[in-house]
């Protein structure tokens, strides 16, 4: 019987704000790079693309984390799982999501308290702080602690855990 998850919502708005600032932020890479490239060739490079690129790059791999978090798409053992019975398989993936529970409390825990204790440290070549490069790790792992009470909820109330494609 398939019971209300009361996280599903926004575990699935999650899931879309993420895919698109992830988009935002490999397009944004791109584009960068093509730029610096073509005016470094023609002598006029600036200064703050490599830096702006790195936190880009940055934010992006760690909320593709968290959305790999949700799509349960991240390295896994199915040589060893496939083995098991769909109640062992279901037991594993409630233990592996009790630990991204676990982890990601804990990261978020110190690395809010890495984050502020950078605000006073300036970025290369820009005028901005550390703190929000540093902020992508406690809000990723915020996500993913979403994600991750999402699929336990679904896995324990025998739902369906929510795909989302990427390209939706």
């Amino acid at each position: 019987m398939k019971k209300n998850n009361p996280l599903k919502p926004l575990n699935e708005a999650v899931l879309v704000g993420e895919k698109w600032v992830i988009i935002f932020g490999f397009t944004a890479m791109l584009i960068l790079g093509l730029l610096q490239i073509v005016l470094r060739k023609i002598g006029y490079p600036i200064p703050w693309v490599e830096p702006v690129m790195l936190y880009v790059f940055i934010w992006t791999s760690m909320l593709a984390m968290s959305f790999a978090t949700a799509k349960g798409s991240h390295f896994k053992m199915e040589m060893l799982t496939e083995r098991l019975s769909p109640k062992g398989r279901k037991t594993i993936r409630i233990i592996v999501n009790l630990i991204i529970l676990f982890f990601g409390i804990f990261i978020v825990f110190y690395g809010m308290q890495n984050a502020i204790m950078n605000l006073g440290q300036r970025m290369m070549a820009l005028p901005f702080s550390m703190f929000v490069p540093k902020l992508s790790v406690p809000i990723a792992f915020s996500l993913s602690i979403v994600h991750a009470l999402s699929n336990l909820i679904d896995l324990l109330q025998e739902n369906e855990i929510v795909k989302v494609e990427v390209m939706d």
